[in-house]
């Protein structure tokens, strides 16, 4: 089936992936990788796989877990009925809901598109046409709250049309995800930049065509500045399973994912496992 390219569902799978990420970082925007690191030391877990390709894995499956699984999430606009001080000064309030092992997630974008420009070129005896329209609102995720800000731009030239999105979701000005999203006939492309402290320190590109799906995972050493690029090609395997294939320098490794109690239990081919 063609890729949905309707701007209120790109809206939608960006502010519900980021906000996925964002509220794990809320116990501890720091948080302490003595503690993680004393979580690996349990298992035996093969030393060809790191704690960064757990965490990268773990991160994916957190962001990206129900969207790879296809679950069909939905979303609805209405007028925003709102009076609060916080969320009574916008029009739009969209519903966003996800089923998953648990039940269903709802979250809840309350907006205003505030500015829209068209531009208008004809080349050739084709016209083509740009409209830019601009976002502000707050993402209500459970209880968490997050400010938004986004951008999307379609252009069309005689019968095709791209489109493309830029939408942030804040915990505050120093931590915060930027995700980029494009999109034309069946392939659709989105890419996170996750910034903590202030400093981008992941990058993940995923793409999604005819329901294959490639997350290429970007993790930036904060000492050195060496970038680590990692692709994981993950699918679903059933309600809570997912086959991870980590690729890095021309080697696959695969191990596998199950959710369990809302925890990531990785299963390797050693036959150990470690929950995260």
């Amino acid at each position: 089936p063609p890729v949905n390219t309707n701007s209120k569902e790109m809206y939608a799978l960006s502010a519900m992936s980021s906000a996925m990420y964002l509220q794990q970082e809320l116990p501890a925007i720091s948080k302490s990788v003595r503690t993680f690191s004393a979580m690996q030391n349990e298992t035996s877990r093969p030393e060809s796989i790191t704690e960064e390709d757990v965490n990268g894995a773990k991160n994916c499956i957190t962001m990206f877990g129900d969207i790879i699984k296809n679950n069909g999430y939905t979303q609805t606009v209405e007028e925003n009925t709102d009076t609060s001080e916080e969320l009574g000064k916008y029009n739009f309030v969209m519903t966003i809901s996800l089923p998953n092992v648990a039940g269903t997630s709802t979250y809840k974008l309350y907006y205003d598109e505030i500015a829209t420009e068209t531009n208008t070129e004809i080349e050739d005896e084709e016209t083509e046409t740009e409209i830019s329209t601009t976002l502000e609102g707050v993402l209500i995720a459970n209880e968490d709250h997050f400010k938004v800000e986004g951008k999307k731009v379609i252009e069309t030239e005689g019968d095709e049309t791209e489109y493309s999105l830029e939408f942030k979701t804040y915990i505050d000005e120093q931590n915060y995800v930027v995700v980029e999203q494009s999109s034309e006939s069946n392939e659709l492309e989105y890419e996170y930049e996750i910034y903590k402290n202030g400093v981008k320190v992941q990058n993940i590109e995923f793409e999604k065509q005819n329901n294959e799906t490639e997350l290429e995972y970007e993790l930036i050493n904060l000492t050195s500045g060496v970038k680590d690029t990692t692709i994981y090609k993950i699918k679903s395997t059933d309600d809570t399973k997912f086959e991870i294939s980590l690729i890095r320098n021309g080697t696959t490794q695969t191990f596998y994912a199950e959710i369990i109690n809302d925890e990531i239990n990785f299963i390797y081919d050693n036959n150990a496992s470690q929950s995260v």
